[in-house]
């Protein structure tokens, strides 16, 4: 969307706005084209490669004083100085959450999930309560944050109903760095880093509540070579009060999902209109959301948690148990006011474990391996040639497709169903936000007609040696197109 319409949106009224965007989604020639006849084959040659000389390294962490590690999924309440208010955990029966019911549960070790920071402790006082819990095998990082809130504050903010969370990188390494890739790129290209993530999601201000937000994280392997001042973690977060807002081109009155904005970077005050991916942990989230997507998105989805069909799926980490993440592209057009609320603690800095921890300055992560389940050394590359009867021939060159893998993850599980493969439509605009669209899959295509290559997608599962269930890993990744005409 150019900077003029930009500008025009912010004064329209609702109904012309909602005209616009409605003509905007049409087809620019009011014409359906033809489909092209493509032959799928998924029987191409070679296998993947799997790089192993990843160099480890293991550093003792240096603790802020009166920082202590606690056994978080066995305590009912957190551990906090003899003075001080009782909190329930948040999984307590007790506790108020604003998070869904699908991760409340969802803590154990057993599971993969490891305490990664608190400012919980019977020696500490601090403002912020909060800790993280890290998941090895899914490669996610859940920030639990309690709020305390006076209630005339809850009265005066009642409308700033949307909470905003920034995932920042910081420090000299943080443009070398994929950490945030996953998290921020509809289609991830290698050769491109995001240094901040942001996702917007329903909630309203409530008194001793806990909030719960988590973005999956990119396995950068040269994390063991940076320290506590070349790379570092940042939250940033804040609630914010609406002032327009569409979705898939339809009218909303409220934020009914979690969306993250992808591709692009946003700020409260400021107009988006773009791409975006809708954060799905279960069923009762996409149940929340159900008039958000088409009918066929909902089935699809739906489908996908309780058989575990993963076909259709292009972004997501799904446990066997139906908990994780799974992104669903969409539309998102929302303006917010400028004056944002800001919340106890809304920025938090924290070293990235896997770094040399051994001489910084705060709270030390307790885990002390690399974050990150896997990435690619380089984007896929795809070959493009011509058959005699002058067909276009696109091919996966399945070689290309080059795993690293975290160390911290392959020596308590292990990598199984590995698969890859070309995603083509045959419309250059074609968006993967586009609900209607036409998508081809496979790892070859003989097609009458050329075709727009949107990625390599690549998917495996995570199988825990402790028996605990498999967790499956879908990415989307851009392609390199070789051409041979």
């Amino acid at each position: 969307m150019n900077k003029s319409l930009k500008n025009t949106l912010k004064i329209l009224t609702l109904p012309l706005i909602f005209s616009v965007l409605t003509f905007m989604g049409c087809d620019k020639n009011g014409v359906t084209p033809a489909k092209p006849n493509v032959i799928i084959d998924n029987s191409t040659s070679g296998s993947p490669v799997i790089i192993n000389n990843i160099d480890e390294k293991l550093f003792t962490p240096d603790f802020a004083q009166g920082q202590e590690y606690f056994d978080w999924q066995n305590l009912t309440n957190l551990p906090l100085p003899p003075t001080s208010k009782s909190i329930p955990m948040p999984w307590n029966s007790k506790a108020k959450t604003a998070f869904s019911d699908d991760i409340r549960n969802d803590y154990k070790k057993t599971d993969g999930w490891e305490l990664y920071i608190s400012t919980f402790s019977p020696k500490l006082t601090t403002d912020v309560k909060s800790f993280i819990l890290y998941n090895k095998w899914r490669g996610t990082l859940r920030y639990y944050y309690f709020l305390i809130m006076p209630p005339a504050d809850v009265i005066t903010y009642k409308d700033y109903s949307i909470l905003s969370q920034n995932v920042m990188v910081d420090g000299q390494h943080a443009s070398q760095s994929p950490l945030l890739n996953f998290s921020h790129q509809s289609v991830v290209d290698v050769t491109k880093n995001s240094t901040r993530a942001t996702t917007l999601e329903p909630q309203s201000i409530a008194d001793s509540v806990w909030f719960a937000w988590e973005y999956e994280l990119a396995f950068d392997k040269n994390t063991y070579d940076q320290n506590a001042n070349t790379f570092l973690l940042s939250l940033g977060y804040s609630m914010l009060k609406k002032e327009l807002l569409f979705i898939n081109d339809q009218q909303q009155s409220t934020l009914q999902a979690k969306i993250r904005l992808t591709d692009s970077q946003y700020s409260f005050g400021q107009l988006y209109s773009g791409d975006a991916a809708f954060i799905f942990y279960g069923i009762n989230d996409l149940n929340k959301a159900s008039g958000l997507i088409s009918s066929s998105s909902f089935n699809i989805l739906k489908q996908l948690y309780f058989t575990l069909n993963f076909n259709q799926l292009l972004n997501g980490v799904v446990g066997g148990n139906s908990i994780g993440q799974v992104v669903w592209n969409g539309k998102v057009d929302i303006l917010t006011q400028s004056n944002a609320l800001g919340l106890p603690g809304s920025s938090f800095s924290t070293v990235i474990s896997g770094a040399d921890n051994s001489s910084m300055q705060g709270l030390a992560p307790f885990y002390n391996r690399a974050l990150g389940v896997f990435y690619l050394n380089a984007n896929p590359k795809v070959n493009l040639t011509k058959s005699a009867d002058n067909k276009y021939i696109y091919v996966l060159d399945v070689p290309s497709v080059q795993y690293l893998f975290n160390p911290a993850v392959t020596e308590s599980a292990s990598i199984a169903n590995l698969k890859q493969e070309i995603l083509a439509s045959q419309d250059s605009e074609t968006s993967l936000s586009d609900e209607n669209k036409d998508i081809f899959i496979g790892q070859k295509f003989t097609s009458d007609v050329p075709l727009n290559i949107l990625g390599v997608r690549v998917s495996f599962d995570v199988v825990p040696t402790n028996g605990a269930k498999p967790i499956h890993l879908v990415k989307l990744f851009k392609a390199e197109v070789v051409s041979g005409l």
